[in-house]
């Protein structure tokens, strides 16, 4: 793929920035944002075990591992575009699923699947910026 510079990137600088560091947070929002509710989450589902309410962080990571086995090769195959597109919809219809799961096994599981399209965010973000940009003009934005 040819290197770009940021005068001729289809959107200005400041927001492919802005974007790219949306799609490495979003790994971590789904995380961090599930701790502090986990009692709560444990309580509402019937699960009184401290241990079995981590499931749902368990279950979000081992979806999230096994993504990027699967974006990895397909986002270098077909384009970052589609896999990233495909990724977010399974992210966000998971987490509509999650939000209103009746039961911990629905939970596990819908959290299982949104971390597999979280994964296309984490896989796909680094390959686009390298994409884009080389040597130090990509470290800058990576950082």
């Amino acid at each position: 793929m040819a290197q770009q510079s940021a005068s001729n990137l289809p959107i200005p600088r400041w927001e492919f920035i802005a974007l790219c560091a949306a799609l490495m947070a979003l790994n971590s929002l789904a995380i961090d944002i599930m701790l502090p509710a986990l009692q709560q989450i444990g309580a509402s589902l019937g699960v009184m075990s401290e241990n079995h309410r981590q499931y749902v962080i368990t279950a979000y990571m081992l979806g999230f591992g096994g993504g990027q086995l699967f974006f990895g090769p397909i986002s270098d195959r077909f384009g970052r575009r589609a896999p990233l597109v495909f990724g977010l919809i399974v992210y966000v219809a998971a987490a509509a699923a999650a939000a209103v799961a009746p039961s911990f096994a629905l939970l596990l599981t819908c959290r299982l699947i949104q971390g597999f399209g979280a994964a296309a965010t984490r896989v796909i973000a680094v390959p686009i910026v390298r994409d884009t940009f080389v040597g130090r003009r990509m470290a800058e934005v990576m950082s």
